[in-house]
């Protein structure tokens, strides 16, 4: 029975040792191995990635300028038009009697200034004759007074000749009244005359408004009003026949965040930045194509930030030749950092990246292989890599593998790797040259001024805003 119960304890105790080894194996983990490299810093392109939407240049609504039936319309819906091409046409009917009756009164006006003219004439003849007969009866007036003076006629004589004199000048007035009232004939057949002429050229226009023709060249739409209905012209809230939109070129609307406006606004100068002699390039690419076949231009920049939505209106502008780009589309659209100079660039791994709430983070390793975290500032993939724009000197070992095995303050085994890039097939240049004044996609509200110009041109170096 001893025998027995000696034997179970020391059957115990070797199991109660065996276990205890286990436990302090256990309790002595291995340490981690890492992959480890330097950043790769190389000259490149850094671009900024936008979304956007395509827009015409211009839009006119196709539109009457006076009211009257649709007689007929010119165009197949969807077409490319030109500008000056015939689209419609209102009955002219009423509007072709109308001028016929203002032909009319511009010749009933130019009679009357003949007839006043020559009513003019006889009036002056009348003022003629009158003078001469006061200048006759003056001479007898004052010859009857010499011949009364020295007894020879009665004073009656003198009497009469006086009045037939005092009558001579009273109808000499009359006649000066004639020429004066002929004048004012005259002036007022002139003035019927300019008024009837104004009248016939009210009715030549709208004559000439019932063909309507296309203001500008571009794509028609549908037509939106059927041939005999009433066209209510003249007015802004008029019939719309149809809409024309101009296709090239073509701009695209970008809305940037008012952080991306004020990251620039710190890399550059206000000369720099409004210097109008080079315009910014991008490059754009529609949903279904590879790569950013389409290059264009930053004409324009809104003056101001939308409070609403916090961002602000950058424009673009495209040739659109192939007429491929429709307004309206959806785009994808990159834009190159300074002009597209080429910068010293550090760039890693996007999955040697982790987050810490809004801060981003670097695992690197030090001279005492001990895991420390470096904050950085991200910048954009660029050939397959992450730009790091602060954070880093370029000599620090960034984990690039094994970071879910490791935390900082570990211990940890390294293995040198190495980062490599992996040029992307996006159709994007690998070197930018601003865009000088001589190749500016051309329109004609996207031109500076001279007095633009010459603002931006005084501005010193300096100055900022």
């Amino acid at each position: 029975m001893n025998i027995q119960r000696l034997t179970c304890v020391l059957v115990f105790t070797m199991i109660l040792s065996g276990c205890s080894k286990n436990n302090n194996q256990a309790q002595q983990p291995q340490t981690p191995t890492v992959t480890v490299a330097m950043p790769l810093v190389q000259n490149v392109i850094e671009w900024e990635r936008y979304t956007g939407r395509l827009q015409p240049i211009e839009t006119v609504d196709i539109q009457g300028q006076i009211s009257g039936p649709l007689q007929s319309t010119h165009f197949a819906e969807g077409e490319i038009v030109k500008e000056g091409d015939l689209l419609a046409v209102i009955d002219p009917r009423p509007f072709e009697v109308a001028t016929t009756k203002a032909e009319a009164a511009v010749r009933v006006a130019e009679a009357n200034l003949q007839r006043s003219n020559a009513m003019l004439q006889q009036a002056i003849a009348q003022q003629n004759q009158a003078i001469a007969a006061e200048s006759f009866a003056k001479t007898r007036y004052e010859n009857a007074q010499q011949a009364y003076e020295s007894n020879s006629i009665a004073r009656e004589q003198v009497d009469a000749r006086e009045s037939e004199y005092a009558q001579a000048k009273s109808q000499t007035e009359a006649a000066n009244a004639n020429v004066s009232s002929a004048d004012a004939e005259i002036i007022n057949s002139e003035a019927s005359i300019l008024s009837a002429q104004a009248e016939l050229e009210n009715a030549e226009l709208n004559l000439e408004y019932t063909r309507i023709e296309a203001p500008i060249s571009g794509r028609i739409s549908r037509l939106q009003v059927s041939k005999g209905n009433l066209i209510q012209g003249g007015s802004a809230t008029g019939t719309v026949i149809a809409t024309i939109v101009a296709l090239d070129p073509i701009y695209v609307h970008i809305e940037a965040a008012e952080q991306d406006l004020l990251k620039y606004l710190r890399q550059s100068t206000f000369k720099e930045r409004l210097k109008s002699d080079y315009r910014h390039p991008l490059f754009l690419s529609l949903l279904d194509e590879e790569g950013y076949p389409h290059a264009g231009q930053i004409d324009f920049a809104e003056n101001r930030v939308d409070q609403e939505t916090g961002t602000i209106l950058i424009r673009g502008i495209l040739k659109n030749t192939s007429i491929r780009l429709i307004p309206g589309m959806f785009a994808s659209i990159q834009i190159p950092r300074h002009l597209g100079e080429q910068s010293e660039t550090m760039l890693i791994p996007d999955e040697a990246i982790s987050s810490d709430q809004d801060q981003r983070l670097v695992l690197v390793v030090g001279e005492d292989s001990i895991v420390y975290t470096k904050p950085v500032e991200l910048g954009p993939i660029v050939d397959g890599l992450r730009v790091i724009r602060s954070g880093l000197t370029g000599e620090e070992q960034v984990i690039i593998s094994g970071l879910q095995f490791v935390f900082p303050g570990m211990t940890v085994n390294t293995s040198q790797g190495a980062i490599e890039s992996v040029p992307e097939n996006d159709g994007l240049p690998e070197f930018i040259e601003p865009i000088s004044r001589d190749q500016w996609i051309r329109h004609d509200s996207s031109i500076p001024t001279p007095e633009a110009n010459k603002l931006y041109n005084d501005q010193q170096p300096g100055d900022d805003v």
